[in-house]
């Protein structure tokens, strides 16, 4: 797994379903301030599938967000729940737009 951090989004390359059930399971207490983004560029299966959608689950009681990265054409596992963007431009955009809608429900 690669982990890019800075102080607007944790950005996520993982290997394999595995290295992002490990993050998961093992070290997403450490960024609970933080939307996060994954890319990943291997099929999406349903393992894969229930493990994101827990992650997502937690992230929305805290007010964050989880944007899945990929460029594969056809996902035939999209689901409603997920967020999935084709560029990481455009996942980062996502991102400063939630900020400033929560910024603004702030005032």
């Amino acid at each position: 797994m690669i982990v890019e951090e800075n102080d607007f989004v944790l950005t996520l390359k993982p290997l394999n379903f595995e290295s992002i059930k490990l993050f998961y399971s093992n070290d997403l207490k450490n960024y609970r301030n933080t939307d996060i983004i994954i890319i990943i560029n291997f099929e999406i299966d349903n393992k894969l599938i229930t493990e994101l959608n827990k992650w997502t689950n937690y992230l929305n009681i805290i007010h964050h967000i989880l944007i899945i990265v990929t460029n594969l054409k056809e996902n035939r596992y999209q689901n409603d729940q997920l967020l999935i963007i084709p560029t990481l431009n455009e996942a980062i955009d996502y991102i400063e737009f939630e900020k400033i809608k929560r910024d603004l429900n702030k005032i």
